[in-house]
């Protein structure tokens, strides 16, 4: 199935951006991408709730690939269950792992060859680029 894949390679890949997150040449601000309405890193995600989220505040499903972890749901076509057309229904209460996502540190620390390999979406990657002002 595509979408459990795409959702396991992303969950990697975000495990790995934190292992590597400490080597980026420049450091970016946490709290400070703004994401203008873009939810490109909303569809096929795999956000796992963390420790510090309350998972009584989500609706979840087991974790695909983390054994006794949970996830958000997600809707059938693999869109996060709190995108909305206005964007995160949650945001104010997203989970841990959606605060911290930002594209541009995303950008910076996998290399463009790297996306298939986590089967990570170049529009994401792309709008990382962007944002900081980079071609690459």
């Amino acid at each position: 199935m595509e979408c459990n894949h795409r959702i396991n390679n992303f969950e990697k890949a975000m495990q790995e951006l934190e292992n590597i997150k400490s080597q980026s040449k420049s450091e970016l601000p946490t709290g400070t991408v703004r994401c203008n309405g873009c939810t490109l890193c909303c569809h096929g995600d795999a956000i796992r709730l963390l420790p510090e989220d309350d998972v009584t505040q989500y609706k979840t499903v087991p974790h695909d690939h983390f054994k006794d972890e949970l996830m958000l749901a997600h809707k059938e076509n693999g869109d996060c269950v709190y995108l909305s057309d206005g964007g995160c229904s949650i945001h104010t209460s997203k989970p841990q792992m959606c605060r911290e996502m930002d594209c541009r540190r995303l950008a910076r620390t996998v290399k463009k060859k790297d996306l298939k390999r986590y089967n990570l979406p170049l529009s994401v990657w792309n709008k990382g680029r962007q944002m900081i002002g980079r071609s690459f």
